[in-house]
């Protein structure tokens, strides 16, 4: 897979291959390490262990869960005025129902 990406300056664009995106990008994971990134990580260890998802889930599922929360919470932080204030809630990784939130009733 390649990804053009235009910029001001080269309107033209650059072609990266995927590799060269996924260097990118550990380069920035490594040179600015976050503390909400591990919190979330380390919650969603826990969230897909308390449902028991990991077993049958292969390395690429997991994978493109992480990669795709990782996405959402991206998108999340920029639609929101969001203030990271520290410890993650308990209810998110102590939280053992089988349906995701997003699907729970109002009751």
């Amino acid at each position: 897979m390649e990804f053009k990406v235009r910029t001001k300056s080269q309107e033209d664009g650059v072609v990266l291959q995927l590799a060269s995106l996924l260097d990118m990008l550990m380069g920035k994971v490594v040179q600015e390490p976050k503390d909400d990134h591990v919190a979330l990580a380390q919650g969603l260890c826990s969230f897909l262990q308390s449902r028991e998802s990991l077993g049958p889930a292969s390395i690429e599922q997991i994978m493109t869960i992480a990669f795709s929360t990782g996405y959402f919470y991206r998108v999340f932080l920029e639609k929101n005025n969001v203030e990271i204030l520290g410890e993650e809630s308990e209810e998110m990784v102590t939280n053992t129902s089988s349906k995701p939130s997003s699907e729970k009733s109002n009751s």
